[in-house]
């Protein structure tokens, strides 16, 4: 895949995370089946999941490619639960999450996209 096919490819993925739904009730599901989460902050590490994500996808789409630092692309580098392990323990039960599943593969196919424009 050329830049300019996956420069398409996020464009395109930019329209599902507008169109997506929030979040939040399946966030608030999560908590609630999985009690040992109860001090974790779930929503504020998912939204920093995506604003990372989302940051480096504005940099990208303005041609500042190459002022995404180092720390930036090691911190997209790791999808959100290998970034915020203490959460793998609902991530085979995703299906049970449709809303929070749907932003969690649009951001996925995005970071990987992202970073495979980075490596070209």
């Amino acid at each position: 895949m050329d830049i300019a096919e996956i420069l398409e490819n996020i464009s395109d993925q930019l329209k599902l995370i507008v169109a997506s739904p929030s979040p939040l009730a399946s966030l608030h599901k999560i908590k609630l089946d999985f009690v040992e989460l109860e001090n974790e902050n779930l929503h504020d590490d998912f939204n920093d999941y995506c604003s990372v994500v989302a940051g480096t996808i504005s940099f990208v789409m303005i041609g500042n490619k190459d002022n995404i630092s180092a720390e930036q692309i090691a911190v997209l580098s790791q999808d959100f639960f290998e970034r915020f392990p203490q959460y793998r323990l609902f991530e085979s039960s995703l299906e049970n999450y449709p809303d929070f599943q749907n932003i969690y593969n649009n951001h996925e196919e995005f970071r990987k996209l992202v970073l495979r424009f980075i490596n070209s």
